[in-house]
């Protein structure tokens, strides 16, 4: 009997006891884009007969660009396509209508990585209060931790750099940054956008040294949380009381550009902002002239609006924390959404309608 046929994308995790079940149930064709065109060439040529797609993280990168799922590749599925299965959380890739109406079931991996972002997201909180990155820049160029701390303890950030104090003392503790104080985040508030399930781990993260949690989405959570949590029905709304902002939330015509001129002028004076959810949720230009006016204070982000590349005004920044995109980098985290994509595919295959579906 013929096994139904599987279009693996990418590198997928496949050291796990649940693999080797699988691959006796499937016939799997592994395979590395090269570009949009050829793509959309392979799959008209050597995969009509495929069952499913399983997309591993990164799968659709090649050296031309990101590739997006959009209706001219997805004309170019064949009639036996019954799902796509996705290892990462994100989907904005993916035009999920386009393929809701030729019946193809799209899943992803909701919740599994969602303790490893808010691990991030949590490195980057606390980076924006008490400026670590800056500090072991400084002790890198000048190999001494007192001469470190002085150097960076002028009144200004100038062309992204801390000034070096005027008259410089013998001493600094460490308090005093480029003309910001240093804080702890304990008793600040922070404003979360998107309390999902990354949005949540961050919020019980957050409370647990100390900070006060505000959060906006499009309804009022009916989670239950050991903490007070205040909640407001606009991004707008919730601003102007908040120390930190900490996205956490999707891509969607709503949460596009959120953070921008305008809604930067309602944020307290050198807000600090975090972003792990999705880069276009703020726009970076507008990021990068708060930066340069102090009217942002600092950023941590993990996601940028035009990935790969990264705004140019970000880079040379030591205000600015960057990660390229690791937030749920970890072996544990491959393995999980490998059997998750795995599980998926059983089910539709077995004539079920998927068990992580995006609607």
């Amino acid at each position: 009997m013929l096994l139904p046929k599987i279009l693996a994308i990418g590198r997928v995790f496949l050291d796990t006891p649940k693999y080797a079940v699988f691959k006796t149930k499937f016939d799997i064709s592994f395979y590395t884009p090269v570009s949009k065109e050829l793509l959309m060439t392979d799959l008209k040529a050597r995969f009509q007969d495929i069952s499913a797609i399983w997309v591993a993280h990164g799968g659709l990168v090649c050296t031309t660009g990101n590739i997006i799922m959009d209706s001219s590749v997805i004309s170019c599925f064949p009639a036996s396509l019954r799902v796509i299965a996705l290892l990462s959380v994100g989907f904005d890739r993916y035009d999920i209508p386009q393929l809701q109406k030729r019946g193809v079931i799209v899943t992803n991996t909701p919740a599994i990585a969602s303790d490893l972002v808010a691990d991030t997201a949590l490195l980057l909180a606390l980076n924006a209060f008490r400026l670590y990155p800056i500090f072991e820049r400084a002790v890198r160029e000048s190999g001494d931790t007192v001469m470190s701390r002085i150097n960076v303890s002028g009144d200004a950030f100038s062309n992204g750099y801390p000034e070096k104090p005027r008259v410089p003392e013998p001493f600094q503790l460490g308090d005093y940054v480029g003309g910001m104080n240093v804080y702890t985040p304990k008793g600040r508030t922070v404003g979360i956008v998107g309390l999902g399930a990354v949005g949540a781990a961050l919020a019980r993260r957050l409370d647990a040294i100390g900070m006060k949690i505000r959060y906006t989405k499009r309804s009022k959570t009916d989670k239950i949380f050991p903490f007070p949590l205040t909640f407001h029905e606009s991004f707008e709304d919730m601003v102007p009381h908040c120390d930190l902002l900490a996205f956490c939330c999707p891509l969607s015509p709503e949460t596009r550009h959120m953070l921008n001129n305008e809604s930067l002028k309602l944020c307290k004076r050198g807000v600090r902002v975090v972003n792990v959810g999705r880069g276009a949720c703020i726009n970076e230009d507008d990021l990068v002239e708060g930066l340069e006016s102090g009217q942002v204070g600092y950023a941590g982000l993990d996601v940028y609006e035009f990935e790969p590349r990264i705004h140019p005004g970000l880079l040379s920044r030591w205000n600015v924390c960057l990660l390229p995109h690791v937030g749920n980098a970890t072996v544990n985290n491959r393995m999980i959404s490998a059997i998750n994509c795995m599980e998926n595919i059983e089910d539709v295959m077995s004539g079920g309608r998927g068990l992580t579906v995006v609607k």
